[in-house]
């Protein structure tokens, strides 16, 4: 049986760049979220996304917000 597992694993405290690129900095550079060598891990996140991401997932959480809080669940 395959299936897929959606789990909400934290969100940034705010939607303000540094923070985002902090939260995404955390959890990307843990081993089991992307499983490769940790040279390589962190030449891609701190090399390449960090630099890149965190101003458009910035605006991505904004769209996901209730009031003050995250609300991945508004959705469903």
């Amino acid at each position: 049986m395959k299936g897929v597992l959606l789990v909400n694993l934290g969100s940034p405290d705010t939607t303000k760049t540094k923070d985002v690129k902090r939260y995404l900095g955390e959890f990307l550079m843990d081993e089991r979220v992307i499983d490769i060598a940790y040279w390589k891990r962190f030449l891609l996140i701190k090399g390449i996304i960090l630099q890149v991401r965190p101003k458009k997932s910035g605006t991505a959480y904004k769209k996901n917000m209730v009031g003050r809080r995250f609300s991945f669940s508004c959705y469903f």
